[in-house]
C-alpha cells in the first residue's frame, strides 16, 4: 500500500472516529463520512467498502491511539510503582473526561453484542489493555510497595472500574467528574494496597 493510500485510509479512519464520537454509531453513514472527510464517495468505497469495515478501521485507529497515548504518559517513569499509578491515573481519565473517547467505545460495546467481527476486534484491544496492565502490576510488585496476591484479578477489577466509569457519566447527569476521579484513583490504590 502506497504512502498516500495508507494516508488517506487513515484520515478517513479519523473521520469516522470523529463522526461516530459526535453522533453515535448508528447515527452517521457512509456519505457523512466521505463529506466530513472531504473526499467522494466513490474514494471512501474505494478504502471501505462498508461501513462495518470503516468502523473496523476506526477501531484500529482507537487502539493504536490509545497505545501510543499510554506509551507517551510512561516514557519518562521509571519507578515501577510511579508507572502503575501513572497508568491507572491515565485510564480514568480516559474513560471519563475524553467524551469522544467515551462515546466510541459504548458504541463498540453496544456492537460487540451482535457481530463477532467487532466482538474480536475489541476483545482483542481488551486483553492487550489486560496483559500491560498485569506487567505494569507484577513490576510494582516486585518493589514490596503493591501488595496483591493476584494482579490478574486486580487488572481485571480495575478494567470493570474504568468500563462502570463510563456508564456512570452517561446514566449519572450530576456526575462530578473531578470528585469522581479522585474517588475512583484512591480506591483502585486502596485495592492495589499500593504505598508510596
Amino acid at each position: 500500500m502506497t504512502t498516500l493510500v495508507k494516508d488517506m485510509s487513515s484520515k478517513l479512519a479519523r473521520s469516522a472516529f470523529d463522526l461516530f464520537a459526535r453522533h453515535g454509531i448508528n447515527n452517521v453513514n457512509m456519505d457523512m463520512i466521505a463529506a466530513h472527510s472531504n473526499c467522494t464517495k466513490g474514494s471512501l468505497y474505494w478504502h471501505y467498502d462498508t461501513k462495518k469495515t470503516v468502523i473496523l478501521a476506526a477501531c484500529d485507529l482507537y487502539y493504536r491511539n490509545w497505545e501510543e497515548q499510554m506509551r507517551h504518559e510512561l516514557a519518562n517513569v521509571k519507578d515501577p510503582v510511579k508507572r502503575l499509578k501513572k497508568a491507572v491515573h491515565f485510564s480514568i481519565r480516559h474513560c471519563m473526561v475524553d467524551s469522544k473517547n467515551r462515546v466510541f467505545t459504548l458504541g463498540i460495546m453496544g456492537l460487540a453484542l451482535y457481530d463477532e467481527d467487532i466482538k474480536k476486534s475489541w476483545a482483542g484491544f481488551y486483553d492487550m489493555v489486560r496483559e500491560f496492565l498485569i506487567v505494569l502490576v507484577n513490576e510494582a510488585k516486585k518493589t514490596g510497595r503493591v501488595k496483591v496476591e493476584d494482579a490478574r484479578r486486580v487488572v481485571d477489577l480495575m478494567l470493570v472500574a474504568f468500563e462502570g466509569i463510563k456508564l456512570r457519566t452517561i446514566i449519572e447527569p450530576d456526575f462530578d467528574i473531578s470528585a469522581e476521579e479522585k474517588a475512583i484513583y484512591n480506591g483502585l490504590m486502596e485495592v492495589l494496597k499500593c504505598s508510596e
